[in-house]
């Protein structure tokens, strides 16, 4: 339309073919297809939005339930993050404010502790190699 806008009333527009759109403005409450536009969300009927194998890029906060993805930081408003049962590896440092752990701690390099070792059986064991 040369005024720049074509208006279909309040009538249904449908296609089997492609809808291109360079800027697609939506009310709140839209859907397409399975995706519903409300509120500053997008929720898919489905249960399930995906990205294929294509990044997922935000210069803001992503969040997920109570996981939030912000600044280099993982949060989670429960205070547990689970890795279940994988491993968690880094080359870098792990910090902690509390360090509990459930059945048998292995140290394959060097251990630097600046307080304390309390052991909650009293006993502390240390073996030296030479």
């Amino acid at each position: 339309d040369s005024s720049g806008s074509i208006s279909f009333g309040d009538e249904n527009l449908s296609t089997t073919g492609t809808l291109g759109s360079g800027v697609l403005t939506a009310a709140t409450g839209s859907a397409i297809g399975n995706l519903t536009l409300a509120n500053g969300s997008i929720t898919d009927s489905s249960g399930a939005i995906s990205f294929g194998d294509e990044n997922l890029s935000t210069s803001g906060t992503l969040g997920s339930g109570a996981l939030t993805v912000t600044g280099g930081s993982i949060t989670s408003s429960t205070a547990a993050i689970s890795f279940g049962a994988n491993t968690l590896t880094t080359s870098g440092v792990v910090s902690t404010g509390a360090l509990d752990v459930t059945g048998n701690a292995s140290i394959s390099a060097n251990l630097t502790v600046g307080g304390s070792i309390i052991s909650s059986d009293r006993r502390i064991v240390r073996r030296q190699e030479w």
